[in-house]
């Protein structure tokens, strides 16, 4: 939001916590009618604690407005995040940390000989549904041999009804996959709406969400001969991958970072701007932060392998709708 002149700044938190080793925190400034730039928090005292275990970590400052601590959080543990301004009352959210079971199989062989064969075929994934509905979404690494490191995918496609949101005007051609032959390719990533338990059984069919992936995929994907072991588990999880790996990271946002990247799509879609900061300059922002506005939001990720489709000259071909 945007102060009137004379109003005191709110301090926006942004926390996303990750199923990474090491966690980010942002903080700022709601800005003032005569500001353009952003005004970051420099003296803060901010700790998060799991709420199960009565345990607390304490971030360290490592550059402006930025935060750290090393912190792997657990699926379902409850975390408490609590930031100290001075000048300010005490600002505090908490966050439950999704849980994502999610796998991939192949109907003719085991997904290790699938792999140890170094052949390519049809790959199904799936993930377990929850007594509510969430969201998932999917999107692919890639190593890029210019930029000497791994990126997402620039296009991916389902046949799993994946929202329209980011929607582009090419079209899947590939082999390995005919029910996706002319399904318009996703930029950059798929969103899912998984449907509860309940839902499900209420389906005439009673089938939970199965749906192929693929796209403009690139980089090594075979993962098992690494010092004589494999790096894929028999749920198609994918272990430590090596610097060129590609693969499929499947993610469950909470329901609390669900709603604030509603308002994050809103405002790309309708405002034509990447700056989330954007959103805290609407009075209706969702957030979940007391004693301030912002999100401490959390998203399980899982790594998951994948089958590149390619055609003889090893190209995905990409057609035009």
């Amino acid at each position: 939001m945007i102060l009137d002149a004379g109003e005191t700044p709110m301090v926006v938190v942004n926390c996303v916590l990750t199923s990474e080793p090491k966690q980010f925190l942002e903080l700022c400034y709601t800005r003032g009618a005569s500001e353009k730039d952003t005004k970051y928090v420099t003296d803060a005292a901010v700790k998060i604690m799991d709420v199960h275990a009565e345990k607390e970590y304490r971030f360290d400052r490592i550059s402006e407005g930025k935060w750290s601590v090393d912190l792997c959080p657990q699926p379902g543990r409850t975390y408490k995040l609590i930031v100290e301004v001075p000048g300010y009352e005490t600002i505090w959210a908490e966050q439950t940390m999704p849980v994502l079971n999610a796998w991939a199989g192949r109907g003719d062989c085991v997904l290790y000989e699938h792999y140890h064969a170094n052949t390519t075929g049809e790959l199904r994934w799936s993930v377990e549904a929850d007594d509510t509905p969430y969201v998932l979404f999917v999107w692919a690494m890639q190593y890029d041999e210019i930029l000497g490191k791994r990126v997402v995918a620039d296009h991916i496609c389902s046949d799993g009804y994946p929202s329209e949101i980011n929607e582009t005007e090419l079209v899947y051609s590939g082999s390995s996959y005919p029910e996706l032959v002319g399904r318009k390719m996703h930029e950059k990533y798929l969103k899912f709406s998984i449907p509860s338990i309940d839902e499900i059984k209420s389906n005439p069919a009673g089938q939970g969400p199965f749906f192929v992936i693929s796209g403009d995929f690139k980089g090594d994907f075979p993962y098992f001969m690494e010092a004589g072991s494999c790096k894929l588990k028999d749920d198609g999880h994918l272990l430590n991958p090596g610097p060129k790996d590609g693969y499929l990271v499947f993610a469950r946002a909470s329901e609390e970072y669900t709603k604030f990247f509603a308002d994050v799509e809103e405002v790309i879609l309708k405002q034509k701007s990447s700056d989330i900061r954007r959103i805290y300059e609407r009075d209706n922002s969702y957030s979940n932060i007391h004693g301030g506005i912002g999100i401490f939001g959390a998203v399980c990720t899982v790594n998951m392998m994948w089958s590149p489709d390619h055609t003889p000259d090893g190209s995905l071909i990409i057609g035009v709708s």
